[in-house]
């Protein structure tokens, strides 16, 4: 029994997560009918929002394999529109925009989940998604090496606000991305009024919301969201240090430390460089050290490397004569090299035998004279220098190993 348990537990966690290949807006009766065509088993999650009316339904265990991530004038049965993201791994995100907000239903079996509710006009053609994706296959290929860094970005929204409680807005954004939020008492009284965000991620539609307002916000260490006044966030901020070492990989540490002297805050602000890890010791206000690392990350890169290639070409008669080249020993006055050594000192004639002299006539042999000779005795060029450095005709077993030249 044990046994079967493990196994199951095994092939539970072995189980690919199924993908989303289409959503289908259809007239059931008097209901619109939501259908979201998943491959495989996949436990729903979902609310309504306001301001405007929204339904936020998050699939956990799923994977999108829509071709498209928005789908705008769908314009039938309560539905403006719907935009998807890949909220989390194995989670995905579907946000349906609504002309008002309805009473529904969700269910879901192992093939689909379906969000119902009344439809507020007369019957619609139906609708679904007209373009899907090729279901992800395994890579068969021998790995070519790491994927290239992407830069992450926060999950994409699109938001329209139209005198809307800042309370409102930042309970939208916690929900949305999953995040806690807390704001100052003040900020409640803050009326958001014409805003209309397109696809940008939550993070900066936050920041520009609040900026319009003078809020602020920034992220404690255990990522809880605080929503202030900017002069509030700017107090904290001159009370507040933080100390970030920050690992330097291609440029040198203490180059970086000099540039970024001149960004901290005068009179507070410390940056130390230690060459032995190459990293850079930055102490300042919390929102300086974040603004001097984003600097490290762009000045941090790798120089572009030059490789030069060298090779050692051994040319041969047969290739030059190919290029139209001939090649010849020559003297300096043009003519064909036939001088040696011998013209300058004469040697041993190789053609006359050695002669035996008896020099004091008592019958015994005492010197021995070999005759010298000026002439030329080994004579290279023109066709003999062509035929030893000839590729297809190479001499066997050659006499003349080394030549020696001697100018005085």
């Amino acid at each position: 029994m044990i046994s079967r348990t493990i196994l199951a537990f095994a092939v539970a966690l072995a189980a690919p997560a199924a993908e989303i290949r289409e959503v289908r807006v259809a007239s059931e009766g008097t209901d619109t009918e939501i259908t979201v065509v998943v491959g495989g088993p996949a436990t729903p999650r979902h609310m309504m929002l306001t301001n405007p009316p929204r339904l936020l339904l998050d699939i956990k265990g799923a994977n999108l394999g829509l071709e498209h991530r928005r789908y705008d004038r769908i314009d039938r049965g309560g539905v403006l529109g719907m935009r998807s993201t890949q909220f989390r791994p194995e989670t995905v995100r579907l946000i349906f925009d609504l002309d008002r907000e309805f009473a529904y239903r969700v269910t879901a079996d192992s093939g689909a989940i379906r969000v119902t509710f009344q439809n507020p006009g007369p019957p619609f053609p139906d609708w679904s998604t007209p373009d899907v994706r090729e279901p992800s296959r395994p890579d068969v290929r021998g790995a070519a090496g790491p994927p290239p860094v992407v830069p992450q970005t926060e999950p994409r929204i699109s938001v329209v606000y139209d005198s809307a409680s800042m309370l409102d807005v930042l309970a939208g954004f916690s929900e949305f991305a999953d995040i806690s939020v807390v704001p100052n008492g003040d900020v409640g009284a803050v009326l958001v009024r014409g805003i209309d965000i397109r696809d940008q991620p939550w993070d900066v539609a936050l920041n520009a919301i609040l900026s319009a307002q003078n809020l602020g916000w920034h992220r404690t260490e255990s990522g809880i969201i605080v929503v202030d006044w900017l002069e509030n966030l700017q107090a904290r901020d001159q009370l507040l240090s933080e100390t970030r070492v920050i690992r330097v990989n291609y440029a040198r540490a203490d180059s970086v430390a000099e540039t970024l002297r001149h960004l901290a805050t005068p009179n507070r602000g410390q940056v130390v460089s230690f060459s032995g890890s190459n990293t850079v010791i930055v102490t300042d206000a919390p929102s300086v050290v974040a603004r001097m690392d984003t600097i490290i990350a762009v000045l941090d890169r790798p120089l572009p490397q030059v490789a030069i290639e060298a090779k050692i070409v051994f040319v041969d008669r047969t290739d030059v004569q190919q290029l139209g080249i001939v090649y010849d020993l020559k003297e300096r006055n043009g003519g064909v090299v036939e001088q040696g050594l011998n013209d300058l000192i004469a040697v041993p004639d190789p053609n006359a035998p050695p002669q035996l002299v008896d020099v004091d006539g008592d019958g015994t042999v005492d010197q021995g004279f070999v005759r010298r000779t000026n002439e030329t005795l080994v004579s290279l060029g023109g066709s003999a220098v062509a035929a030893l450095a000839h590729a297809n005709d190479r001499p066997i077993g050659p006499a003349l190993q080394i030549l020696t030249a001697a100018a005085f």
